[in-house]
Parts: structure tokens; sequence; C-alpha cells
């Protein structure tokens, strides 16, 4: 999905939903916290992830939560991964649903993956859910 199709989704919801889109929230990452990030958990972001994160920032989004970049942040992605995390699993985690399961990018040679995956916590099983954030977003954010 493009950032402007997405966009549109968004609209619709705040015109109908305003009060989702007033919770807790983070300003979108200077190209000093990406690269500071990137640094400190040793990839790079796919940019998707970026394009998101530049648009929305991070934090709560409508119904889902995305890690942000904001090193101040509850929501800063390296609090919930660590460089050695990524290399021993293959992954990073970017949101989780509540229940116990993660929402993950896979990494491979420093870079994460734009499609996002579901990690179930029970049965430790992983399958692609959403081609990209956007579309993650769209589906759990925006429950469109």
């Amino acid at each position: 999905m493009e950032l402007s199709e997405f966009n549109s989704y968004v609209i619709n919801a705040k015109n109908k939903n305003p009060i989702w889109f007033e919770l807790e929230h983070d300003d979108p990452p200077s190209l000093s916290e990406i690269e500071s990030t990137q640094q400190t958990l040793g990839i790079e972001f796919c940019p998707k992830y970026i394009e998101f994160l530049y648009e929305y920032g991070g934090g709560y989004f409508a119904f889902a939560e995305v890690y942000s970049l904001d090193a101040n942040s509850e929501f800063y992605i390296a609090k919930y991964n660590s460089r050695e995390s990524i290399v021993e699993f293959g992954y990073v985690v970017l949101s989780d649903n509540g229940a116990g399961d993660l929402y993950i990018f896979s990494v491979s040679e420093g870079k994460a993956s734009s499609e996002v995956y579901l990690l179930e916590h029970e049965s430790g099983s992983c399958n692609l859910i959403y081609e990209d954030i956007l579309e993650f977003c769209k589906s759990v954010g925006l429950r469109a």
C-alpha cells in the first residue's frame, strides 16, 4: 500500500472517530533519531516503517501501538529489542497485541523486512499477516 492511499483511510477514520487519535503518541523522528536507533539495534529499518513514523510518529495509532524511535518515550523500540536479541532470534518487535503475541519485522543481514509477522506466544508459530506496516495499521489500528 502506498502512503497516499493509507492517508485517505486515516482521514476518513479521523472524520468519523476523532477520539481514536487522542491517545498518547510520539512526534515524528528526526534523522539523527533514526540513525541512532538503527545504530543501537544494529539494523536498517525498512523504508515503509520510517515513512509511517515520519508521517504519524510512534505510540498509539487509533487501536494499534507502534514502537517509536524516541529514546525518551515509553514506546521506544529499543526498550523492546536489543542488538543481541535481534541477532539471536532474527526479528525486531514493532508492536504487540496486548495478549502476549508480538508483531515483528524479520531481520536478515542487518535489514528489517517490510512484511509484518505475528509471533504467537503460546505456540511459537510465526506467520506473515501484513504486506507492510501500513497494512498493519490499517487493519489493526483503523479496523478497516
